[in-house]
């Protein structure tokens, strides 16, 4: 990421993954709530023309974001040859590699795929904790609020150069 001009807000790369059919509102309003803090969001949607497969070139925008927000709404999208579904596989190449903000619609019926994922993303000892939301504006703002809020905690822990040398001595 690059410090804004007053060096108080870390910019990031920020992949947003969820299906995408049927979910472009949704999607809509987490790039917004991204965006507002001057993030940049990778989409799925905005990918230019490629020689790349789709699982190539989301998979390696996973990997070439700072952090990724997953939204989970109420369908689990097609399965795949890897007997996932895309977003599925998004998560995994997340888990354990980069900051995860997952977020699940509340008052949907989730296909049984997707409720067997949700609780993968929600266990005990390997899953996440989640934001909830009802409409795209709650998605929104809670998409905002936990950017920010991981912003100021990473300022928070981040050391200075003075920080650095005064614990080496």
């Amino acid at each position: 990421g690059v410090s804004d001009p007053c060096g108080t807000l870390e910019r990031v790369k920020i992949f947003l993954s969820s299906v995408i059919a049927g979910y472009e509102d949704y999607r809509a309003a987490a790039a917004s709530g991204a965006t507002v803090l001057g993030h940049e969001v990778i989409r799925a949607e905005d990918f230019p023309a490629s020689p790349q497969t789709p699982q190539q070139a989301c998979l390696e925008g996973v990997r070439l974001a700072d952090a990724v927000v997953l939204l989970l709404g109420d369908r689990y999208g097609s399965v795949q040859a890897s007997g996932r579904s895309a977003t599925h596989e998004e998560f995994v190449e997340a888990s354990g590699s980069k900051p995860l903000f997952v977020f699940h619609q509340n008052g949907v019926s989730r296909d049984d795929d997707m409720t067997r994922f949700v609780d993968e993303v929600h266990a005990w000892d390997s899953g996440r904790l989640s934001g909830q939301y009802r409409t795209p504006d709650e998605l929104r703002d809670a998409v905002t609020k936990a950017l920010a809020d991981f912003a100021v905690d990473e300022q928070r822990h981040r050391a200075t150069d003075a920080e650095v040398v005064q614990r080496a001595i």
